[in-house]
């Protein structure tokens, strides 16, 4: 099992970027990787990656062809797959000062073997919003209703345990998504600029303390519970 030395992933601070689907995660990741990719930022996404990886492999590779029918679902595709994609986009990088992972790690699974095999995760951040307002944007984008209903019930029942996961270890900040642009930019880059400097854990006080955080019951989201995206 490759550890990061093996793999020749570089030891530095690793910022998680969590949210739901439809919550525009990619355009903010983007913003602040332009301002900060001069220092070093490397930012990682996903999503991006499993397209690119799903059209070059998917008729030439069964493992991935099967993951394509499970993506086109709103499913996670399999772990080992993810993993071994960003570990490989990591060890590309060996002048990064810090990575900035969308998208994954995501599911408890994903979580612990990336830890294992990579390091741990310095901060996680999540991008919060109402499931109406995600379901809106997806609608927006013209999914299908069963894709949208496939992509929230994964992420409630995949992606908010891994928050709490985080919000545990007070490694996760939150970020309201009805804020501007301008504001999550600004707070998102702080954040990350924090975490560049530290080189070490930054922890917060638990938002799951909050009466409207659906980190307190991630099997359970309703229009009147923010959910992230």
């Amino acid at each position: 099992m490759q550890t990061a030395e093996a793999a020749s992933i570089p030891d530095v601070p690793i910022v998680l970027f969590m949210g739901g689907p439809g919550g525009g995660k990619t355009r903010h990741a983007a913003r602040v990787q332009e301002a900060l990719s001069k220092f070093g930022l490397v930012h990682i996404c996903m999503p991006d990656m499993i397209r690119v990886a799903i059209a070059k492999y998917q008729n030439s590779n069964l493992e991935w062809k099967e993951a394509a029918q499970r993506y086109q679902r709103g499913e996670l595709i399999p772990n080992n797959l993810a993993l071994g994609l960003v570990k490989a986009e990591m060890s590309r990088h060996q002048g990064a000062k810090a990575f900035f992972l969308e998208g994954f790690p995501r599911e408890a699974r994903q979580v612990e073997s990336f830890e294992r095999e990579v390091k741990p995760v310095n901060m996680a951040m999540i991008l919060d919003y109402d499931e109406i307002t995600l379901r809106h944007h997806m609608e927006s984008r013209g999914l299908d209703a069963e894709i949208i209903d496939a992509k929230i019930r994964e992420f409630k029942l995949k992606t908010l345990p891994s928050a709490k996961y985080f919000d545990d270890q007070r490694l996760l900040h939150l970020i309201p998504g009805e804020q501007t642009d301008q504001w999550i930019f600004e707070r998102m880059k702080l954040l990350i600029q924090r975490a560049m400097e530290l080189g070490v854990p930054v922890t917060t006080s638990k938002v799951a303390s909050r009466a409207e955080s659906p980190l307190q019951r991630p099997d359970a989201i309703s229009d009147k519970v923010k959910v992230c995206g």
